[in-house]
């Protein structure tokens, strides 16, 4: 009898250990969806401003005047949107025009390789989770015929004047070549936890 309650009360044990296991499992589950959409809104918000922006800078005053809007203003939009998000917004890429958008971290690197592996385009983005940040990537394709007028190649998509502009502004650009659902770039959006409460 003393043994039947004894394996009795381990197997409630065990069962409350499983369920505390699978709570916990999927509360943390819920946690990385929530900033896997997270990050997929704040990039889609982010892609869709700037590509608004340009075309209004395109029709204001052309490719070239877009350009030089582009070189002056993209890095601020994603520095004014992640202060409204509460995170850090980056557009890098192997080929980058800004240096400062370069792929400069190991990890990054390796999210490029796996995002530019799929070249059929199934794979959407990536959560990485760490002791300090939670990261959201997400590619960024040449969706759009209109992106080759700046990023296409030299020689059949760019206009001679467009070029000359970027190779002033961007003395070192690499970010042209490129064909309809290229990789040419990834989100980063960098979510830090907080730090906890004392």
């Amino acid at each position: 009898m003393k043994n039947a309650l004894v394996v009795t009360l381990t197997l409630v044990a065990a069962v409350v250990v499983m369920i505390a296991c699978n709570q916990s499992g999927s509360e943390e589950a819920a946690l990385l969806e929530s900033y896997r959409l997270k990050g997929d809104s704040i990039s889609t918000t982010a892609q869709q401003t700037i590509f608004r922006s340009l075309t209004r800078a395109v029709d204001t005053g052309g490719l070239v005047y877009a350009v030089d809007f582009c070189s002056n203003n993209a890095m601020r939009i994603t520095d004014s949107l992640s202060q409204l998000a509460g995170s850090t917004i980056q557009r890098l890429s192997n080929r980058n025009r800004n240096p400062a958008n370069r792929l400069a971290e190991e990890g990054d690197r390796v999210i490029w390789e796996h995002f530019n592996s799929h070249t059929d385009g199934n794979v959407d983005d990536t959560l990485i989770h760490t002791n300090d940040s939670y990261t959201y990537y997400k590619p960024i394709r040449i969706a759009m015929p209109a992106c080759l007028n700046c990023h296409g190649k030299k020689d059949k998509d760019l206009d001679p004047l467009v070029a000359e502009v970027i190779a002033g502004k961007y003395p070192n650009d690499l970010a042209t070549g490129y064909q309809m659902n290229d990789l040419r770039g990834i989100w980063k959006i960098t979510f830090r936890k907080s730090p906890p409460a004392k």
